[in-house]
């Protein structure tokens, strides 16, 4: 019974279902702190990875994705300093999505950016980056999990 139990509990999967999102992270990625503030939602996820539900309105991005904003939009998105490597449109199953990558130091960040009703949905990884290649691919996959009600 004990083996039985021990084999359900691993086959549990991490879901994270609040703010009008339901997102299965990638395998060992579980939320940590959740603040709530007046300007938006900030999650922050074991791994390097944070969820942001920002208002469009008041920080000034855009309500659609589309090639033709991308440079606009990644410097709204991405720190200063930051040398950003990768940008591109495309499609998720919850929606149109932008992607970015970004070199800052000696780390890498995948931010995928999803415009939803009045909100910027934002899903971030951050990784050293000799490590980053296998935790983008687990979080790319992870985007196909992605839904919002």
């Amino acid at each position: 019974m004990l083996a039985l139990a021990l084999l359900a509990a691993g086959c549990t999967k991490n879901v994270y279902e609040g703010h009008g999102v339901r997102w299965e992270p990638p395998r060992g990625v579980t939320l940590q702190h959740e603040l709530d503030e007046s300007e938006g939602v900030n999650l922050e996820f074991s791994g390097g990875v944070q969820l942001a539900l920002l208002g469009m309105k008041e920080h000034g991005l855009p309500e659609t994705v589309s090639d033709d904003g991308l440079d606009e939009l990644a410097q709204a998105v991405s720190p200063s300093g930051a040398k950003v490597i990768s940008k591109r449109t495309g499609k998720v199953p919850a929606g149109a999505v932008a992607r970015f990558v970004w070199l800052q130091g000696a780390s890498k960040t995948c931010l995928y950016y999803l415009p939803y009703k009045d909100q910027a949905l934002m899903l971030s990884l951050t990784a050293p980056s000799a490590s980053f290649g296998v935790a983008e691919s687990q979080f790319d996959l992870s985007m196909s999990k992605l839904s919002l009600q």
